[in-house]
């Protein structure tokens, strides 16, 4: 059963600036009914690029990208690394970085640059999901209610 909120509270989740929210978002998507076994998850790229790239900035802040690409099934990379290169990003490198990860990540030496990238651009990441759910709030809002 797809849980109900009301209107004000998504509204209040499009206020940027809190993380938290972030993850709210990502939360409530996952949750949705709408969400398949697809490796884009049956979302619009955008909305896709954010569930898949708050999972990927995360996990590879909290733990080393190593450990994100450990768990992500290779179709579902394919499919973000596609999905970031039709995206014009405020993070030009991510398609290149993200393309390295998923061809390196059991290489601990190669992948430091990865996790030194990453933790640099950490801000502008959190700045780029903003981006993207902000975007497509009307599209959000048709798949989680």
């Amino acid at each position: 059963m797809k849980p109900k909120f009301s209107t004000s509270y998504l509204a209040q989740l499009f206020e940027p600036g809190d993380y938290q929210r972030l993850a709210e978002m990502n939360d409530i998507l996952r949750g949705a009914d709408a969400i398949t076994d697809a490796a884009d998850y049956g979302l619009s790229r955008k909305l896709f690029l954010f569930c898949e790239g708050l999972d990927f900035f995360a996990q590879s802040i909290r733990s080393g990208a190593w450990t994100y690409f450990e768990a992500v099934p290779h179709v579902r990379q394919l499919a973000f690394a596609k999905a970031a290169r039709a995206e014009r990003s405020v993070l030009r490198k991510l398609p290149e970085m993200y393309e390295f990860g998923s061809s390196n990540w059991r290489n601990s030496e190669a992948m430091r640059g990865l996790d030194r990238w990453i933790g640099q651009n950490e801000a502008a990441s959190d700045a780029w999901l903003w981006q993207l759910v902000v975007g497509e709030r009307e599209e959000f809002l048709r798949v989680v209610t």
